[in-house]
């Protein structure tokens, strides 16, 4: 039974059992028939056309679709679970790609792994420290904006206001924003900065 689909007149392409055009060609052997597994159609195969010789089939290469509605609803059903399995992947991917990126700006930031488990979530406040908190907290919410002034955020301040654990929280949030953090204290930094001019 000839389906006639868009592929069956295609120019580049020949139905099995379109026996009118088929005389027109030579032909390798048609592989052996199929049916379709709901309603036991006989299924004809598709035909790849020699675009350098037009009067020879080049192979069979695939079954031609049944055109029952069960044979229809299950192709449907398939090319969504394949493609909800490609968004899968793709997701995997992707997650898996920003992972390796952030561990990257983890690496080159110069974070200890101490430093790396201070986040605002765990951030214990008192009144001696509560200003830097208040300070960084503000640099993190508004981090877009400061971002695109090119502004910075340097602590100062005496021993035990949490300068060092602030600047983790400004890192961490920073890095996970997939931007590149370098942790140093003013000293290291100024001593870096005079070398450089």
């Amino acid at each position: 039974m000839i389906n006639e689909n868009k592929d069956s007149k295609n120019e580049f392409f020949i139905d099995s059992e379109d026996l009118d055009r088929l005389k027109n060609y030579q032909y390798p052997p048609i592989p052996e028939a199929e049916h379709c597994p709901y309603c036991n159609k006989k299924l004809s195969w598709k035909g790849l056309i020699n675009p350098f010789d037009k009067n020879r089939i080049f192979s069979w290469f695939s079954i031609i679709d049944c055109d029952c509605e069960e044979y229809k609803k299950n192709k449907e059903q398939k090319r969504i679970l394949e493609a909800e399995e490609k968004r899968a992947k793709e997701e995997h991917e992707r997650k898996m790609a920003y992972q390796r990126k952030i561990e990257y700006l983890f690496k080159q930031s110069n974070i200890s792994k101490r430093g790396m488990k201070r986040t605002f979530e765990n951030y214990e406040t008192n009144d001696e420290n509560i200003r830097v908190f208040n300070m960084a907290k503000k640099y993190t919410d508004n981090w877009d904006k400061y971002k695109e002034n090119g502004t910075g955020l340097i602590f100062i301040g005496k021993y035990g206001t949490r300068k060092n654990t602030s600047s983790f929280c400004n890192s961490e949030f920073i890095t996970y924003s997939r931007c590149t953090c370098y942790l140093r204290n003013f000293y290291k930094l100024n001593g870096k900065i005079k070398r450089i001019i």
